[in-house]
């Protein structure tokens, strides 16, 4: 099995000679990349900010990612595509589409697009061609749902937040695991433990966010692995691509528009439905981004998450701090002052998530507590 390294060196050596009958022949004997497992079920790749540089509007796709497609046509597993949003350059045209459209029928296998704030731009445009912004499909027992972040400020609220209870209502319990795309990262927020995320735009973002009070919840009642992809990363100034894990949650974020960064994900599914992530690189091959998405983990929630049932985060805080319990169900929560006073109280039913605002405190330690009706758990925690 050749390195994936290699590979690329290899196709980009070819490419530049301008030998394409042996291009050929190498693309088709390179059929596994190292990610992948042997007895691999089927595979996917998530693509994000595919219009690239900043200010540059490309005939269709970021130039780098067409010249992985022969990369892509060679895997024997990969079953489709997802483009996570910025798609097309700002206050796209018709004509836009028209050329994304065309680059993207070089691929045999169908590539669905997340829409993004660029691509939104045009709303009309995007929704005379393709219909509504939030979809879901199956695949091989697997779930996967298209959400669209940009219609309501970063948050899934309104029709597509009953659509999306619907959905999980109606599929989730089948399902095998389930697959989020977006193309913003919903789960960010500057003062949570993603915040070590650089973020190519908040363009459009409107607080509070609802992600982890009202979606989060929906897909943890499923207790199936649920995997959210983000792609509004990957321009000069921001994150290349993160990968961090939060109980049943993994949460993936790559993208393109830097020349030492461009990169996409392949994800490939084996036969009992484990993940086998790798990251692909696509401009300079010098930098370090080969291997699995799991050599990017930036931040592991295990030092959030040292009580199995009771977690707080971020710590320390400084405008709001987020709960989480193990057994979802009621409960009340607590915040006291280290002279014993009680500061804020409030009650939560039927959630894993609470939140308390907490801007407003003067600076110090307190402990959170959080009562069920068997247990009360304390931590403590700083506000600075």
């Amino acid at each position: 099995m050749m390195p994936l390294l290699f590979q690329q060196l290899l196709f980009r050596l070819l490419l530049r000679l301008g030998f394409a009958g042996m291009l050929l022949v190498l693309v088709s004997g390179l059929s596994r990349v190292q990610g992948q497992s042997t007895d691999t079920l089927y595979s996917f790749f998530v693509a994000g900010h595919v219009y690239g540089e900043p200010g540059v509007n490309n005939k269709g796709v970021h130039p780098p990612f067409k010249e992985a497609f022969p990369l892509l046509r060679a895997q024997n597993h990969l079953a489709m595509g997802f483009l996570t949003g910025d798609i097309v350059s700002p206050f796209p045209t018709a004509k836009d589409w028209d050329e994304v459209e065309a680059d993207l029928q070089e691929l045999p296998f169908p590539v669905h697009l997340v829409v993004g704030n660029h691509d939104m731009e045009n709303r009309p445009e995007f929704e005379a061609r393709y219909g509504q912004t939030w979809y879901h499909l199956l695949h091989e027992n697997d779930l996967f749902i298209v959400l669209d972040a940009d219609l309501d400020g970063w948050s899934i609220r309104g029709a597509q937040l009953a659509y999306l209870k619907q959905v999980l209502s109606d599929l989730g319990p089948k399902a095998d695991q389930v697959f989020v795309f977006t193309h913003q990262l919903i789960w960010h927020a500057p003062d949570n433990v993603f915040n070590y995320i650089g973020l190519n735009s908040g363009a459009g973002r409107s607080e509070p966010l609802n992600f982890w009070t009202e979606v989060a919840p929906l897909f943890e009642a499923l207790q199936k692995p649920v995997t959210f992809f983000a792609g509004d990363i990957g321009v000069v100034w921001a994150s290349k691509v993160t990968s961090d894990q939060m109980r049943s949650f993994r949460f993936v974020a790559s993208g393109m528009g830097s020349p030492s960064g461009d990169n996409l994900v392949l994800v490939h599914v084996d036969a009992r439905k484990a993940l086998h992530f790798e990251v692909v690189c696509l401009g300079d091959t010098a930098i370090n981004c080969f291997g699995k998405v799991e050599d990017f983990n930036r931040r592991h929630f295990s030092e959030q998450f040292d009580n199995p049932s009771f977690a707080i985060y971020p710590n320390p805080a400084a405008e709001q701090v987020n709960i989480w319990v193990e057994e979802a169900g009621d409960w009340e929560l607590r915040l006291i002052d280290m002279q014993g006073q009680a500061l804020l109280e409030k009650r939560f039913e039927s959630t894993r998530f609470g939140a308390l605002a907490v801007a407003t405190l003067p600076r110090g330690i307190y402990l959170v507590e959080v009562a069920t009706n068997q247990t009360v758990h304390t931590k403590r925690i700083i506000l600075n």
